[in-house]
């Protein structure tokens, strides 16, 4: 996907000739069939996604078993290799996937996993999990001072609640913001360009809550959040309570950076601490902690992999561009 929408900027030629240099250069995880939550880390492994369309939730077969990565080995200042488990997905009762790191204290759907932990060896990590998960699954190759940075860092949690609703379109927009309703942004797939997600005569709505995780949005069923959505699209004019057909759910544990008073500084203690491993980048909206659109966290995908291609050092490269000027760390 980041290589697709590179071609904003770049020629279709050029994006080609890079994103097979990158591919030699690079092998990345997959997670199109559970984006973030099982892995969320994209180190050398590689796995081909199905293009053929998914059948519908009452008809798939048994979900397979999803990555989590457990640790990340260091030697001196050299990552060597990353750990990881398999861990049950977390596709249940009209929630598509619940996206998690599996350090949080709350709300982590892979506490009770206990499959046998595997290794894989690396040259080089691209990270696109919370920052402070990497900093976590480091370890003591990091210190005492950056484990505290990394503890300080919070993310609101963020419900997405999809409807499936008996209209061709709703929206006279792609998204609109709203402070007064129980989401804070609604959009229309169709209006992106996603009209292939639907039938004709119908179309998907997705309403973005942020909460916190336990909260009551957070323990609310797909089908109670989707009412309550409707009820509030229907007072809008949108769309009337009896086009609801289908409503899913799609949460995450990290969903937004929070910038708290004196949290600079803990970015400080981080990017230095960062900069010591010269095989490992970070970036994306959670990965560098910065409240980023999808053309920046693209971009982002783009410097690392052309960072690594480059063969400088992370210093020579990024050592003396600030935080809010970086694309990865």
């Amino acid at each position: 996907m980041a290589f697709r929408l590179a071609a904003i900027t770049l020629d279709e030629k050029s994006v080609v000739q890079r994103s097979r240099a990158i591919e030699q250069e690079l092998h990345v995880i997959d997670k199109a069939e559970h984006p973030a939550a099982a892995l969320g880390m994209d180190v050398a492994l590689r796995r081909r996604h199905d293009a053929r369309p998914r059948p519908s939730r009452q008809h798939r077969p048994q979900a397979l078993q999803s990555l989590l990565a457990t640790a990340i080995e260091v030697d001196g200042d050299r990552v060597v290799a990353v750990r990881f488990r398999e861990v049950p997905r977390t596709e249940l009762d009209g929630q598509l996937a619940l996206l998690a790191t599996g350090t949080e204290e709350k709300g982590n759907p892979f506490v009770a996993a206990r499959s046998q932990e595997q290794r894989i060896a690396c040259d080089r990590v691209v990270n696109s999990i919370p920052l402070p998960a990497l900093v976590d699954l480091l370890g003591d190759a990091v210190s005492d001072e950056a484990k505290a940075a990394a503890r300080f860092l919070r993310f609101r949690a963020l419900t997405i609640v999809g409807l499936r609703v008996k209209r061709p379109q709703a929206l006279p927009a792609q998204s609109i913001y709203f402070t007064n309703k129980t989401f804070n942004r609604l959009s229309e797939t169709r209006n992106y360009g996603g009209s292939e997600v639907c039938a004709p005569d119908e179309t998907i709505l997705l309403c973005d809550i942020t909460c916190d995780v336990g909260d009551r949005i957070w323990n609310a069923s797909a089908d109670e959040l989707g009412r309550i959505c409707a009820a509030e699209l229907a007072e809008e004019g949108f769309m009337k309570e009896s086009e609801l057909a289908e409503s899913v759910v799609l949460r995450s544990t990290f969903g937004y950076p929070v910038y708290m008073v004196g949290y600079e500084r803990a970015i400080d203690t981080l990017m230095k601490e960062l900069l010591r491993f010269d095989n490992l980048v970070t970036g994306g909206r959670q990965g560098l902690y910065k409240y980023v659109d999808m053309d920046i966290a693209s971009e982002m995908g783009l410097a690392m992999a052309d960072h690594f291609l480059s063969g400088k050092r992370k210093a020579e490269a990024i050592g003396n561009i600030p935080y809010e000027d970086r694309v990865f760390a």
